[in-house]
């Protein structure tokens, strides 16, 4: 049994740019299996060329650093496992309470960790 149940965890990307490159491989593979049954499968990072270094605050569209100038990984916080924030939006939604207590670092990416 869990502490937390899934809508109650915000998830830690420790590393933005691997964790990209890791959906995105996953959204091709799911392109190609689908491609034959006749299903169209349409995903913001196959078809508009984002870079993975590219990530925007879901909430207010200002850009997150995911990089900093030693180009060691900063992590970038999802709101219920989908809504990137920057820092003055975590700052924001915290003090309003909305932010989770439950926490996890995302497995497919943990790495050196920059907060």
């Amino acid at each position: 049994m869990t502490m937390y149940s899934d809508d109650e965890i915000d998830l830690i990307v420790s590393n933005p740019v691997l964790h990209r490159a890791n959906d995105r491989e996953y959204a091709e593979k799911m392109r190609k299996q689908n491609e034959d049954s006749g299903v169209i499968y349409i995903d913001t990072l196959l078809d508009t060329g984002l870079t993975d270094d590219f990530w925007i605050c879901d909430m207010c569209n200002d850009q997150i650093n995911v990089v900093d100038e030693q180009g060691e990984s900063i992590s970038v916080y999802l709101w219920l496992q989908t809504r990137a924030l920057c820092g003055n939006c975590i700052d924001k939604y915290e003090e309003q309470g909305y932010l989770n207590e439950g926490k996890m670092f995302c497995p497919c990416c943990i790495g050196k960790e920059k907060v």
